[in-house]
């Protein structure tokens, strides 16, 4: 990894293709494809890690910002509704966790950034969403929107690589005295590291992800991945060994058009909202999905990743075992993407941001929620389509235009 620019609020860092021969192999292997014709834009990853750990907008935007007088943060308070009155808002009421209620004023505007989960249960616990669902719950309805509606997310399928080379970050590597050390003292190593080393797009919507870890243990990865177990094993064969070298492919499609939806369950706001993505409920994303993995197919068939002693291992899985696994067969590899393909953690479009004249919309450009004087949504639930890759950028930039927005209104 190597420092790209340590001058701003953010502390970006680049894989270094001179520093690692996956990234290295990954950017060649796309070499020669678009030699061969496709098109191809595969880079090295960039992350936000600073000193070893990862730099988040709270260490780069809200920390140095704490001890600013105009600012007070609270902690392990619940944002239960936006205050309302005659269609103009006036406040937010919170709760603490002893289930104490309180409303705080606002005297010009309350902006939402609950992400696209909460924002939407907050607004429709709040009198904004569709009519048929609050009237459900007995919520007095002050403003029938499409709130909840067209939730987007990206789906990821890792394809394990086993390589011969030594090569890749494995965690008998990482429990090496030299490696704490390094990593406790300089906040270097591989400890230091997200493994992330590559990123590539293809036409049409088709993205991969270049995971640079060999040891894919299940006791560290099956529960933050929600595997079964045996889903786990038919992925990742060598889920036992702490010391295989070999690197994960995240195949996905980078602009789905399945949408799914964010509903309220009741009207405590303490009890979590339903969420159904409806994953792959659109022909295209299987279609896209397919294309994809078949994308990472062939560039693990490239010389670059052969000379690595690189062999790509399709998953065995239980539900595709009357299948021949062969990624030329359709039926197959749309029946490993549905079971194990799993959630980018990307969630958006739940607030719809477009046109006032679009009935699909629930904010407009200015990010204020129609129809409600007082109010606007900040967070990812305005994307009315999919990011082509992570949103993490996007939803900086989007906040700091929201911010001069709001300063100049």
């Amino acid at each position: 990894m190597h420092s790209q620019n340590s001058n701003g609020l953010l502390h970006l860092t680049q894989a270094d293709p001179e520093d690692s021969a996956l990234t290295q192999a990954f950017l060649e292997a796309a070499r020669i494809l678009r030699t061969a014709g496709e098109k191809l834009d595969f880079a090295p990853a960039q992350n936000t890690i600073h000193r070893g750990q990862r730099w988040s907008s709270i260490h780069a935007y809200l920390r140095p910002a704490l001890g600013r007088p105009n600012l007070h943060v609270l902690l392990d308070t619940l944002v239960t509704k936006v205050l309302i009155k005659q269609n103009t808002t006036i406040g937010v009421e919170i709760q603490s966790p002893d289930g104490h209620k309180q409303s705080i004023h606002a005297y010009r505007e309350v902006i939402l950034s609950a992400g696209a989960i909460n924002t939407p249960q907050i607004l429709m616990l709040s009198g904004i969403g569709p009519w048929q669902q609050l009237e459900q719950y007995g919520i007095e309805v002050i403003a029938d929107l499409p709130v909840g509606f067209g939730l987007h997310d990206h789906l990821n399928l890792p394809l394990y690589v086993s390589i011969t080379s030594p090569v890749s970050v494995t965690l008998s590597k990482m429990q090496r005295l030299p490696e704490l050390w390094q990593y406790m003292t300089h906040g270097k190593g591989y400890l230091a590291s997200s493994a992330i080393l590559g990123v590539g797009s293809a036409d049409p919507d088709l993205g991969l992800v270049l995971f640079g870890l060999g040891s894919t243990h299940e006791g560290l990865l099956r529960d933050i991945a929600n595997f079964k177990s045996s889903t786990f094993r038919g992925l990742f064969p060598f889920s036992q060994n702490t010391s295989q070298e070999g690197f994960v492919l995240l195949a996905s499609c980078l602009q789905p058009l399945s949408r799914g939806t964010v509903s309220i369950r009741s009207v405590d706001p303490t009890q979590a909202p339903v969420i159904d993505p409806q994953y792959l409920i659109h022909p295209y994303d299987v279609t896209c999905m397919t294309k994809a993995v078949r994308l990472a197919v062939r560039v693990v068939d490239m010389a670059p990743f052969q000379i690595l002693g690189a062999k790509l291992h399709l998953p065995h899985l239980d539900e595709c075992r009357h299948l021949v696994p062969d990624v030329r067969n359709d039926v197959y590899v749309e029946c490993i993407v549905r079971t194990a393909a799993i959630t980018g953690h990307h969630p958006a479009g739940t607030c719809k941001m477009g046109s006032p004249s679009d009935p699909a919309t629930v904010v407009d450009p200015l990010l204020r929620v129609r129809g409600i004087a007082g109010l606007r949504v900040v967070d990812a639930s305005v994307m009315p389509t999919p990011i082509s890759g992570h949103p993490n950028s996007v939803l900086m930039a989007m906040a700091d235009r929201a911010a001069s927005l709001i300063s100049n209104s």
